[in-house]
């Protein structure tokens, strides 16, 4: 989402699959990286997505939840991990209460506005 968004203030993935290492140019968010410890096709991508990030200096954090598995939010599956679903849910709302108000400064309110409802559209 965030390379096709180039004026995107910030966003949060969740067990997600990474750009391609040479589209991560394309992004200036701040990046909030949740990821399930037992998945393995993520987990494999991290550490060159990382890289990318890190050599176009993307602020990023990225967060590995060590023993679950990817759709750790869904409760209606044995994957459901309620300790990790609270704890990611915090990091998310400081997360965006952090990036998205530094992201006011520049924008009309109008502006500000649409970017911060199309951001929460995604989670």
């Amino acid at each position: 989402m965030a390379v096709c968004l180039p004026d995107l203030v910030a966003a949060v993935s969740f067990y997600r699959r990474q750009p391609k290492p040479e589209d991560v140019a394309q992004t200036s968010a701040r990046l909030l990286i949740q990821n399930a410890g037992l998945d393995k096709r993520i987990g494999a991508g991290a550490p060159s997505y990382e890289a990318a990030l890190m050599a176009n200096n993307i602020e990023f954090t990225a967060r590995n939840y060590v023993g679950v598995n990817q759709i750790f939010h869904n409760d209606k599956t044995l994957r459901y991990d309620a300790t990790a679903v609270e704890l990611a849910w915090q990091k998310t709302v400081v997360f965006f209460k952090q990036n998205l108000l530094r992201g006011l400064a520049g924008f009309k309110r109008v502006n500000y506005l649409q970017k911060f409802c199309f951001v929460w559209g995604y989670i």
